[in-house]
């Protein structure tokens, strides 16, 4: 098996929009020692994270947090940052003089705030100018163009082979032929992120509204990284990096290298629908809007703020597909995750794969399971990492598996913040113990600019003498050599910088150098470049839509809970609790000695016309394997998220002992080996431990000390059950625990004639099978099992055996008839009895000839199986996506 590898998407940052591409990170850089928690125990041994997941401004307009599904650009952006940071050290525009900070820290001098750069108003709109109407729009595009300055995304191309389940008025979107080709036109930069041979793009024609598929149409971009090793190529892996928002075009791009997985699948990263490449994408307010938002919204108030709310989200309706002929309300109305997964299992059929594989990060497992609801049957394999709680939108459902949650201090809305909090004291222990970082290389060590006490209450009382001051954007500014560009830093961009280094342990010294130039020279230069990294920001002031895709997504898929903006004091009492649960986020009080902060501001989404559009997740029987991973202390998405995922559909979890955001092909090797192996394979190995002795977490969420890699098994048992008459007579065997809508084959013993029968699977993984015990066949106890008919479907292990007693002859045996059979369980038509092809399906024998079935005494079989005779992928029409 290969070793892991850190993949991420590649940025376009920088000054002329410099390409930042993966680079090893230097031994300054290395992940610190592990400090203690509260308990006295060792944390965990952290494994850098790198999944290039972008999420929602943690910081809104009203300066609540926004709680995510997603890190920011992790692990390898915060390689690409620290080198960027480097680069402009060396180069004399970014002021981080190690030695005059360590000087000015071991002095104990706070600088005073000066006011300089001018906080603009967000409200002021006409002082905000708009972005060209092709802003972002690749130039793959073009061949879309109408010829009247716009773009009209035609029909599907026709030619291509639909494959596997095809729902019914959608046969010209399954069957239709994509043009791969060079991938340098799909940047939305129009630089050359994409430029590199032996990669391929190409877009999947699909309906803006399956409701309506003769209706408008929309593009998805794919970037096709083929299989290195045709010969044992298995087929394509999808993936999506999370977000919503974030491009798994680029995720697949970043692949290169990932050994045995590259291998053997066809690597695809596609751009959901409204992000990245794909056409049209989700739009909102400019550029000069959003950098004004930032900057100059500390202070409104909750009537402003609702204001300005309302102005960003009528921007996403005015924006999103305007230069597509496509209006805005129509597209996100459509641009849930209900419809991406549809999109998916187009994509699916698109590359030829019957069965779908799947590698989904953080909100990329919402895509996930999303699918598992809808396309059940589809399922090759699944990696889902990172966990997003499936029943965020089912609290009933949630409550089910409260046993798995019970010892965890925040659950809810809370519980990302939560982690985060505990993040940051592990960075403030981190940093006392090593009394600061140095910047580059064998450079000079910065201390640490909250003291070297260990004390937690006293570092963050530092930690907030610093940040607070921000509030309002007087404090401290931007250095750049000309006045004109420097930017006023708000407490906004303040906790969102802070933020972004809780992603990775390599930006805790990049964190550190921020406080120490703030309290210093009140230089917020490194501060800023934390928060422009996280949203995305080149240096020419030009930000990627991630942010606008984010928003609306997650607006459309699950809104504003009812009656909650018409509780002022509880939306008060909210941010309140956030400010008591994750104290560094508190921005402190006013001169009148009143919280600020706390304004009963209305909900993020509730100006969204089209809410709640994300299916309610639900628990599920019967399922082909997946593979939840989760981090026993990632604070994104907390570890018990991928426990209740597992538990709820009956599945395999696999714990990785980290505090970070993904391990699959992310820094933790045996995350990545047994990965592998079940991608390849479908079998979870258990005997891969990784490192050993470390600080982990049991199933419940209590902290233990175990192997770094643990594999739990969610699946249910199979069983088959046992059954005694004598020969000639018939017999009922029922199975249960097994594959929905999958083919299994009943092993009998050779005294019987060396047959062997195969029967389907009902919906909830139940078989019924009638046997007749052979009249010659000597008394005794039989050996019998069933299995799956193809070892490499899905659950190759699965296998259920028991006893088989034959007592004596029986006077009264009799030949076989359809009218003979057990009755078909309830879900499944009733099989016909007849030995032929029946549903795409068939019912077939070994070891005699299958006309002769009938007419043979001695060792006939007949199968009443509960389901239609047919392979799994065959839909229950009842559950059919149309």
């Amino acid at each position: 098996m290969s070793k892991s590898r850190r993949v991420a998407i590649s940025s376009v940052c920088g000054v002329g929009a410099l390409l930042l591409s993966l680079t090893v990170m230097p031994s300054a850089f290395a992940a610190s020692p592990s400090p203690s928690d509260a308990s006295g125990e060792s944390l965990v041994n952290p494994v850098a994270v790198t999944k290039p997941l972008t999420p929602a401004p943690l910081v809104g307009d009203d300066g609540r947090i926004i709680v995510s599904d997603d890190g920011a650009q992790l692990d390898a952006e915060a390689e690409q940052l620290i080198n960027k940071m480097r680069d402009r050290i060396q180069a004399g525009d970014l002021s981080v003089n190690a030695e005059q900070l360590a000087q000015t820290l071991q002095a104990g001098a706070v600088a005073t705030p000066k006011p300089s750069a001018t906080v603009p108003d967000p409200l002021n709109g006409s002082a905000q100018p708009a972005d060209p109407v092709n802003y972002r729009i690749p130039a793959s595009a073009n061949v879309f163009a109408n010829g009247s300055g716009g773009y009209t995304i035609p029909r599907p191309t026709p030619g291509g082979h639909a494959v596997g389940n095809v729902p019914a008025g959608l046969e010209e979107f399954y069957a239709q032929r994509v043009t791969w080709g060079d991938c340098t036109s799909y940047d939305p930069a129009g630089g050359d992120l994409y430029a590199e041979a032996g990669i391929q793009c190409g877009y999947a024609i699909v309906p803006l509204d399956y409701n309506n598929p003769g209706g408008p149409t929309i593009a998805i971009g794919m970037l096709k990284r083929p299989a290195s090793n045709p010969a044992e190529r298995i087929g394509t892996l999808f993936m999506d990096p999370g977000g919503p928002g974030s491009s798994g075009m680029g995720l697949a791009l970043d692949m290169e290298g990932v050994g045995a997985v590259q291998d053997r699948f066809d690597l695809v990263g596609f751009d959901p629908r409204g992000v990245g490449s794909s056409l049209p994408m989700i739009r909102c307010e400019s550029n000069a809007t959003f950098d004004a938002i930032r900057q100059g919204s500390d202070t409104l108030t909750a009537a402003q703020q609702n204001q300005l709310l309302q102005a960003k989200t009528n921007d996403c309706y005015e924006n999103t597909g305007a230069a597509f002929g496509i209006d805005g309300h129509d597209f996100i109305s459509q641009s849930g995750t209900g419809n991406v997964v549809r999109d998916l299992d187009v994509l699916r059929s698109v590359v030829g794969d019957e069965q779908i594989n799947y590698l989904g990060y953080s909100y990329g497992t919402s895509i996930g399971y999303q699918y598992m609801m809808a396309f059940p049957d589809n399922i090759r394999a699944l990696i889902l990492d990172a966990v997003v709680n499936p029943f965020e939108n089912n609290e009933a459902e949630l409550a089910k598996y409260q046993q798995y949650f019970a010892n965890v201090p925040v659950t809810g809305d809370l519980d990302q913040i939560a982690g985060f909090q505990a993040t940051f004291e592990q960075f403030m222990a981190s940093c006392a113990a090593n009394d600061g970082w140095p910047l580059q290389d064998g450079g000079q060590k910065i201390p640490c600019a909250l003291g070297t006490s260990g004390d937690t209450a006293q570092m963050l009382a530092k930690y907030q003498s610093i940040a607070q001051q921000a509030w309002g954007g007087t404090a401290y500014e931007t250095k750049e050599a000309n006045p004109v560009d420097r930017r006023p830093l708000s407490f906004a961009d303040m906790t969102q910088g802070t933020i972004m280094a809780m992603y990775s342990e390599r930006l805790w010294p990049v964190l550190n150098a921020a406080l120490a130039a703030l309290e210093g020279s009140s230089d917020a230069t490194t501060m800023m470049l934390l928060a422009d990294n996280y949203y995305n920001r080149d240096a020419a002031g030009g930000y990627e839509l991630t942010d606008a895709a984010f928003r609306t997504i997650w607006c459309t898929d699950r809104g504003t809970p009812p009656g909650k903006n018409d509780d002022p004091a509880g939306l008060s009492a909210e941010m309140a609790e956030q400010y008591r649960v994750a104290p560094f986020t508190d921005p402190g009080l006013n001169a009148d000695g009143t919280q600020r902060g706390i304004e009963p501001v209305n909900d993020w989404c509730t100006y969204y016309q089209d809410q709640f559009t994300m299916p309610a997740g639900q628990s599920l029987e019967a399922m082909p394997n997946v593979l939840f991973i989760a981090g026993s202390y990632d604070s994104a998405t907390p570890y018990h998220n991928g426990v209740v995922a597992a538990a709820a559909s009956g599945t395999t979890l696999l714990t990785v002992a980290t505090n970070s955001h993904g391990s699959f092909l992310s820094g933790s090797e045996c995350a990545t080996e047994i990965g592998e192996h079940y991608l390849f394979d479908l079998v979870v190995p258990s005997d891969i431990p990784g490192q050993q002795g470390m600080n982990t977490k049991d199933i419940y969420s209590n902290k233990i000390t175990g192997n770094e890699c643990q594999v739990h098994s969610f699946r249910p048992e199979p069983t088959l059950s046992s059954a005694r008459g004598a020969g000639g007579e018939l017999v009922t065997l029922s199975a249960s625990g097994l594959v929905r809508n999958t083919e299994y084959e009943l092993a009998l013993p050779a005294e019987f004639g060396g047959m062997s029968v195969k029967g389907t699977s009902d919906v909830h993984g139940a078989l019924t099978l009638t046997v007749q015990l052979p009249a010659g066949v000597a008394a005794g106890d039989y050996p019998i099992s069933i299995v799956p008919s193809d070892l490499a479907d899905n659950d190759p292990v699965v296998k259920a055996e028991a006893v088989l007693t034959v007592v004596g002859a029986s006077s009264g045996a009799q030949s076989p008839t359809p009218s003979a059979s057990a009755a078909a369980a309830p879900d499944s038509p009733a099989p016909s009895m007849l030995p032929e092809a029946r549903d795409g399906g068939s019912l077939s024998t070994t070891g005699i000839d299958a006309s002769l079935l009938w007419m043979t005494l001695a060792g006939a079989v007949v199968v009443a199986a509960s389901g239609l005779f047919l392979r799994r992928g065959a839909r229950v029409d009842e559950e059919a996506n149309s």
